[in-house]
């Protein structure tokens, strides 16, 4: 409470007072808002408040017209915070308030420079003077409310956004930074339509986009109408979104659409099989589920058994010679789903027997210079990557309509482009641990993890801004960090973690690294896709990384180093290569989260179940079956999405390597790798809501021990893996 560091709460408050009865509002706003940080929900402070921003003159407004900088100067100031130089924007801002103390804009400015410090008192302070000077500045209302969310003044922070939107309607900003502060509220329905209303008035912002789709993650819904779907099926097909992220929220929406609801409750009934056809046409017209099944496994037992039958429908009609399948759209679909999900939905001997026939009719079929039904095709790629099929390349050269063509080109064209590049891929170091092979073999067999869109940043930001966002800056060194960045992702699998990085870092370089050329093609191929052009893929073992002359201003290894035979020892080789100031971010598997994964894996070794595709699916299948009441821990992992892809779940559940961590191991591994802990970087917004509950303590957030503790009382904390980030002293 600088302002009244001395003081009491009483004591500040009838300073307060007598500070506005003088007419000396700027103190009594300080002295307020110092009582409110110590205090949140302080009645007299926060009706105080309210009362002298509601009353200041409205002639205020006219005088600040004239109190600006040159424009040159203003562009200046922007500039300069947008490079993400906040210290330096607050020094420059401070300079023109000298010669321009009621300038409306730079006291804004000055207000997120100070904000993207983390100097959030002084920011409110700044944002209230910018009201002060200008009653009807939505924009300093609006910076104001994700100011007071960060100090965890949500009520506050959703006043302040209140005004925005009431001073303009139509402020898109406005309403994403109230769906924020509700979201922290965990009153995500509401956070949801307030994502939508910014949505709305400017659909192109991707940040809103991708902060709808966060909250959706964790919404429970009670209804679905056509206006929701469309949203949903918009929010499919943007570039910042991973439908991986959101086909359970998308899923779980469409549950209660009329009308596939209805064709879902046939099926559990086991009443569709007579009108399977019609159904199947029916459920060709809901776009929606088309989509979310072409760009995601489905985490949905309820689904997996409907879209099971309707693959075996699918292959007794087209083998049985009856007329075309009605429900083409759908089939389509179904087997880009399948090839999604690698085929891991069980089938059985009858079913091999038939597409082993299927398959050679096609072959005839093709070597005659005869046609093939689209059905045909749909059919095969639901059971089998065309790919693997002698007479695949025949598919390349003959002419599709939309929905088949999309098959091919997928089962086909980008398996043969990726084949191409495998070649071309440099080789960086030798790979000679036994373990780190194993690894590599396994990442061959069956690339990790398969996606279709990555979910890209549309807007790349400086070092400090990006931490800021995720709020891990609590603890970071006031260094300058460099404005062209280096970073290295050790272990990039499939090319999605490289790709957000190289789209989250402003005018970053990246080197990405794995063991898999299986892995690192595909990377690539996404990559040239997508026209990204600042990342370098090379094959190479973390171990031998030290070959490496060159160091990094940022590393992110997230699931990769607890798959090593010594995950110490190759985190060790990283902090070599990381600057001084450097920052790294890790993931690591808790040991905490995982039990009914060490249970479900000693289960398989005692059933003897090797690491084979008809091994991994008679797994699943055993686990569905199993009772939830006679093993519920085992059965726990039916609920994970990696449950629903075939390389997912290889990697979740029959992997080569495993070690798990505590936060305890954790933080004495920082202390000997000397690196300072900064924060988790976590995509629920409960978890942070629920931790600040109960450790409301300032420095809370960065102490391991305190989320050890939180971690004990609410063990699923991290059940994806622990994700933090760390500064090399």
């Amino acid at each position: 409470m600088p302002p009244s560091q001395q003081l009491t709460i009483e004591q500040a408050i009838s300073r307060a007072k007598k500070a506005v009865k003088q007419g000396n509002t700027a103190l009594a706003l300080k002295l307020y808002n110092a009582v409110l940080q110590n205090q949140p929900n302080h009645p007299v402070a926060k009706k105080g408040l309210r009362k002298i921003q509601n009353e200041l003159p409205r002639n205020q407004s006219t005088q600040a017209e004239t109190a600006n900088p040159p424009q040159d100067q203003i562009n200046t100031l922007i500039n300069l915070y947008h490079s993400g130089q906040t210290a330096e924007t607050e020094k420059a801002c401070r300079e023109l308030l000298k010669t321009y103390p009621q300038s409306l804009v730079t006291t804004n400015i000055l207000g997120a420079a100070l904000q993207g410090q983390g100097k959030l008192q002084e920011a409110v302070a700044n944002y209230d003077r910018a009201i002060q000077i200008r009653p009807n500045y939505a924009n300093a209302y609006s910076n104001r409310g994700t100011a007071l969310q960060e100090l965890g003044r949500l009520e506050d922070a959703l006043e302040s956004c209140d005004r925005a939107i009431q001073i303009r309607p139509d402020f898109a900003d406005a309403y994403s930074n109230r769906g924020a502060a509700l979201q922290e509220l965990g009153r995500l329905g509401e956070a949801s339509e307030n994502y939508r209303k910014a949505i709305s008035i400017t659909p192109q912002n991707g940040l809103f986009w991708a902060a709808f789709a966060n909250c959706l993650q964790a919404v429970e819904f009670t209804s679905c109408n056509d206006d929701l779907v469309h949203d949903l099926l918009q929010m499919l097909e943007q570039p910042t979104v991973d439908p991986h992220g959101v086909s359970e929220a998308v899923i779980s929406a469409l549950r209660y659409y009329p009308r596939f609801l209805r064709i879902l409750k046939l099926f559990k009934s086991n009443r569709a099989d007579e009108d399977i056809d019609h159904l199947t046409a029916q459920l060709s017209t809901i776009p929606l589920l088309l989509r979310v099944m072409e760009l995601s496994p489905i985490a949905d037992l309820d689904m997996e058994r409907m879209l099971s039958k309707m693959r075996v429908s699918m292959l007794t009609r087209v083998t049985s010679r009856r007329e075309e399948a009605q429900g083409l759209p759908f089939y389509t679909a179904l087997a880009m789903h399948c090839f999604t999900n690698e085929y891991v939905f069980s089938e059985s001997e009858e079913e091999k027997q038939k597409i082993e026939l299927l398959q050679e009719e096609v072959k005839v079929a093709l070597e005659k210079g005869g046609t093939v039904s689209p059905t045909r095709i749909a059919v095969l790629g639901a059971y089998r990557p065309l790919s693997g099929f002698s007479w695949a390349d025949d598919l390349l050269r003959l002419k599709w309509s939309g929905d088949i063509k999309k098959i091919v080109v997928a089962q086909v064209g980008d398996v043969r482009k990726e084949q191409a590049l495998r070649s071309k891929i440099p080789r960086l170091t030798a790979i000679e641990d036994k373990v780190s092979q194993a690894v590599r073999n396994q990442y061959e067999e069956n690339p990790y993890p398969r996606w279709i869109n990555a979910g890209l940043s549309d807007k790349p930001r400086p070092i400090r801004k990006v931490l800021q966002a995720i709020n891990v800056h609590h603890n970071l060194d006031a260094q300058q960090f460099s404005d062209k960045p280096d970073v290295l992702v050790a272990g990039c699998g499939t090319g999605q973690h490289a790709l957000g990085t190289a789209s989250r870092f402003l005018n970053c370089n990246v080197l990405a690294v794995d063991l898999s050329l299986s892995s690192l093609s595909y990377a690539m191929r996404k990559t040239q896709e997508l026209g990204v052009t600042n990342i370098e893929y090379m094959q190479g073992d973390i171990l031998r990384l030290n070959q490496l002359e060159r160091q990094f201003d940022i590393i992110e290894s997230a699931g990769v180093l607890h798959h090593m035979d010594d995950p110490l020892a190759g985190w060790k080789v990283l902090v070599d290569r990381l600057r001084s100031g450097g920052l790294m971010k890790v993931g690591l598997y808790s040991d905490t989260a995982r039990q009914h994964i060490v249970k479900a894996r000693k289960y398989i070794a005692k059933k003897k179940y090797i690491t084979s595709p008809d091994n991994i699916r008679k797994f699943r299948e055993e686990v569905i079956n199993m009772n939830p009441n006679s093993d519920s821990e085992i059965t726990q992992v039916v609920g994970l999405l990696d449950f629903y892809s075939l390389s997912t779940c290889r990697d979740l559940l029959f992997h080569v390597q495993e070690h798990r961590f505590t936060l305890p191991q954790i933080e004495a591994a920082l202390n000997d790798l000397d690196l300072r802990f900064l924060g988790f970087e976590l995509r629920r917004s409960w978890i942070r809501r629920s931790f600040s509950e109960f450790y409301p303590e300032k420095d809370a957030l960065t102490s391991l021990s305190l989320w050890h503790q939180f971690e004990l009382k609410n063990p699923r904390t991290f059940r994806g893996m622990y994700q933090f980030w760390v500064q090399k002293a």
